[in-house]
């Protein structure tokens, strides 16, 4: 067989299996346990103290949230309202990691009803709207929740 990758070839050379294949680099206890690993949401290294730590079930928003706004205030083409508002945006929506589409409706009603005061802003509830014509535009929210929530003070939720 031409092709693959020399693993890969000395395994069908042999006829044997992948169960078989135990002459891949990586294969044996002793090799799995001396791999660096990170962690899944940081990305940084695993020590050893935190070998047996599932980091799948960290929670790092708040080191999450500070990088993100780090990352938003180095964007130079963007203006300070709109840093502000997706700012705003990111810190309601951290908490509700996976929202699906169909719910989306009632979050940017309670983003709307829970900044309201910030909203009064015009130039703030402008950005917001762009928001909206955003989800709209990617079949998020309805056209009706555009209406009712884009003068956020008379938000209903959907």
């Amino acid at each position: 067989r031409a092709g693959g990758s020399p693993a890969a070839q000395r395994l069908f050379n042999r006829g044997g299996s992948a169960a078989n294949a135990d002459d891949s680099p990586n294969s044996s206890p002793a090799e799995a346990r001396s791999r660096q690993y990170f962690h899944s949401l940081t990305l940084l290294p695993i020590t050893e103290s935190e070998e047996e730590i599932d980091s799948a079930d960290e929670d790092d928003s708040a080191g999450l949230l500070r990088r993100s706004e780090q990352l938003l205030d180095e964007f130079e083409d963007v203006t300070e309202t709109e840093k502000r508002f997706m700012k705003l945006w990111n810190r309601f929506m951290l908490p509700r990691r996976g929202v699906p589409d169909a719910a989306m409706e009632s979050h940017v009603a309670s983003f709307a009803k829970t900044h309201a005061h910030d909203l009064e802003d015009a130039s703030l509830r402008q950005h917001f709207v762009i928001h909206l014509l955003s989800l709209f535009e990617h079949g998020c929210i309805s056209a009706s929740c555009i209406r009712d929530c884009g003068g956020a003070q008379t938000c209903s939720e959907a």
